[in-house]
């Protein structure tokens, strides 16, 4: 069966090319439903290509699967060049000791500012995350269409030359994230631009246990740039299961329930060693204690914005009613603070008026007898709105974190239009770690799919699970604010502990150009202004 390969002339119309004074058809910076107009509206047979496209300024290149989807099905499409490789930046030390890198302007002079700062590794040539997307986005193969009922999938080679019988093609399995089963598949030779169906491996599931199923294909010896057994590309596939899998185990199943007390600094909720304190002026949850030690450096607060990337910098704050989300977040009135006993359960509700508009959040706690605390978030609008740049909560933890282990996309940084890259397991990493900031600073380090997260220290857990589907959250050490502001990384200071963000959505990254429209997500990676809902529950220890 064939697939891709040279287009043949009795496959297409020739009639007189317009263009034929060129060798080939390109444009500059084409969005991906123009890249497929490049193919499908050109006459004649000439290969096509965008000259530049994905601007990998910042925080960028978000959909980049789709223009590769478009290229690997249209053959007369031969590929695309990213602005650029790598950034250009010079690392120079502040008066004060402080290293960064410098961008146009900061030795005085005319210059284009930060847009020297466009590669996918950054200017001391380490890897971005972007680089992982752009590995998966033109990887060799392709593995596709899973068969449940038949237990096979199909690999595609899309090499020109090389069949895939010099690599050696392998499988695993997680059990909610953790090792399950492993092993090589039996693959026929691929012949360069062909397929085939390959067998996949059998195995017995829990009803309440979420399976994936990861495919590799890996070199067979050492090169000059990759190891013997380094995977050239990759895909996983999720298992369907009927029944909500539970990732995390309560603090104490045969606890007492919960009490309430009232207390000088506010309305309080205690069970055992765990306490936690409400501000009834506010309505915000504003101290969580577990062993004698106070975890949170502010309030959890709804929060509907991030600090601007690049791309947003471009179009997304210059829309029109964009800055009422920024209102939004740091101005909540305050409508109703309610709190009862129900049997067992202590439930406590807080709903806000968001901005001074026909804007409102609610959230509703519930004390639960295994210690577990759910979050029932509903937001609610009237009227029109602009996009919304994220929905979720945001409060500040403090030093004594150190880590955090997550069951969800990873490990790299990860967003709604540059995910695909991003397998979902088990991840682990230091807080201080977590993410790299970019030169300019701007909202980083986010991770989507989250089925939950654990952050740990020596003495205490806080842990996050999704109620249902999947949460975002990141972790920084820097204030929004400071990060929205700031233009070089020695301008921040850091807080006394990390910034933590749960989010139920967060809109993507953008990126097909760094300068107009088209440098803000595509609508289906955007958050349209209506009313949603998310659930998710904390457990802390």
């Amino acid at each position: 069966e064939s697939y891709g390969g040279p287009i043949s002339p009795q496959t297409r119309s020739t009639p007189q090319d317009p263009h034929d004074f060129t060798d080939m058809i390109s444009r500059m910076y084409p969005t991906v439903d123009e890249f497929l107009e490049m193919d499908e509206k050109q006459l004649g047979e000439k290969m096509v290509i965008a000259c530049e496209y994905t601007h990998a300024m910042g925080n960028s290149n978000g959909g980049l699967k789709l223009f590769w989807d478009v290229a690997h099905s249209h053959p007369r499409i031969a590929g695309a060049f990213i602005w650029d490789w790598m950034d250009q930046g010079l690392e120079v030390t502040t008066e004060e000791g402080c290293k960064q890198y410098a961008y146009g302007g900061y030795f005085g002079g005319p210059s284009d500012g930060n847009f020297c700062l466009n590669g996918v590794i950054n200017s001391d040539q380490t890897p971005k995350p972007a680089m992982e997307e752009c590995k998966y986005a033109f990887q060799p193969f392709e593995f596709s269409k899973i068969d449940f009922k038949k237990n096979t999938i199909q690999i595609a080679n899309r090499l020109a030359f090389t069949p895939s019988d010099v690599y050696s093609f392998t499988y695993e399995v997680l059990e909610n994230g953790a090792a399950f089963k492993s092993g090589k598949l039996k693959v026929a030779n691929i012949i360069p631009g062909s397929l085939k169906v390959v067998s996949l491996p059998k195995f017995k599931r829990d009803s309440d246990k979420e399976y994936v199923l990861n495919v590799f294909a890996n070199t067979t010896k050492d090169t000059e740039w990759q190891k013997e057994g380094s995977f050239v590309a990759s895909e996983q596939f999720v298992y369907p299961f009927s029944k909500k899998a539970s990732f995390l185990e309560s603090s104490n199943k045969a606890s007492a329930a919960f009490k309430i007390n009232k207390i000088a600094t506010g309305l309080e909720i205690f069970n055992g060693d765990l306490k936690v304190i409400f501000d009834p002026k506010t309505g915000y949850l504003s101290q969580i204690f577990s062993k004698g030690n106070e975890l949170l450096l502010a309030p959890i607060k709804p929060n509907f914005w991030r600090a601007v990337t690049d791309n947003d910098r471009a179009v997304i704050r210059k829309v029109e009613g964009i800055n009422f989300w920024k209102e939004a977040t740091s101005t909540q009135q305050l409508l109703s603070f309610n709190y009862k006993q129900e049997g067992k359960e202590v439930k406590v509700s807080s709903k806000y008026q968001l901005g001074g508009k026909e804007a409102f959040y609610t959230i509703v706690y519930t004390f639960k007898e295994d210690r577990t605390i759910a979050a029932s978030n509903k937001f609610e609008i009237n009227g029109e709105f602009a996009n919304i740049p994220r929905i979720g909560l945001q409060t500040q933890i403090k030093s004594n974190f150190e880590g955090v282990n997550w069951y969800g996309k990873g490990p790299h940084e990860n967003y709604v239009d540059r995910s695909n890259s991003s397998f979902i397991g088990n991840h682990k990493r230091a807080l201080k770690d977590f993410s790299e900031e970019y030169v300019y600073p701007q909202a980083y380090a986010n991770r989507s799919g989250v089925r939950y997260a654990n952050i740990y220290g020596p003495k205490n857990t806080l842990s996050i699970e999704a109620d249902k589907g999947d949460l975002e959250f990141s972790v920084y050490p820097y204030e929004t604010a400071d990060l929205d502001k700031a233009t070089y990384h020695c301008e921040l200071s850091p807080i006394e502990g990390y910034t933590l963000n749960i989010d139920h959505k967060q809109q993507g990254v953008g990126g097909y150009n760094s300068w107009s429209w088209k440098a803000a997500p595509r609508p289906e990676h955007s958050i349209p202004a209506k009313n949603y809902s998310f659930d998710f529950r904390f457990v802390i220890k």
